[in-house]
């Protein structure tokens, strides 16, 4: 929970967070126990993330999705290239399409990654259901 502490009218104050594990409901007040004006004032200030870490992690976490479905279709590639004709056939049907799923994924996260920094919130939910997508069809497929 993010609080204000300290100050006058607002003025001198500052953002703390406060883990809502600590706070507690009493009599329809929120109360922390054990906690002093000053011990809260004393407490560092809270700083919100901007929307420019939010997007690097975004795309941190998508890349790391891409990079490993693109190691879970390699061994599957490899599979099928070792396997008798018709499981073969089968697993080369299943490839391409992880393929596309991946392909897809990687088109929408390039958009995204062309967008200027206050637009990439348009991409977020696209590339989202792309790798989730791409997910699905990786648990479909056959070890």
């Amino acid at each position: 929970m993010i609080v204000g502490a300290g100050g006058f009218v607002g003025i001198g104050r500052h953002n703390v967070a406060i883990p809502i594990s600590q706070v507690q409901e009493q009599d329809g007040r929120i109360v922390l126990a054990g906690a002093t004006k000053d011990n809260v004032k004393a407490m560092p200030d809270f700083v919100y993330a901007n929307d420019t870490a939010r997007r690097d992690r975004f795309l941190a976490m998508a890349d790391r999705d891409i990079a490993s479905a693109k190691d879970k279709i390699a061994g599957y590639e490899k599979k099928a290239a070792a396997a008798a004709d018709e499981v073969k056939a089968k697993l080369q049907k299943q490839n391409v399409v992880l393929n596309q799923a991946l392909k897809a994924a990687e088109d929408k996260l390039g958009e995204m990654r062309k967008a200027s920094e206050n637009k990439w919130k348009q991409f977020e939910g696209a590339v989202s259901r792309k790798i989730a997508h791409l997910r699905q069809s990786l648990e479909k497929s056959t070890d």
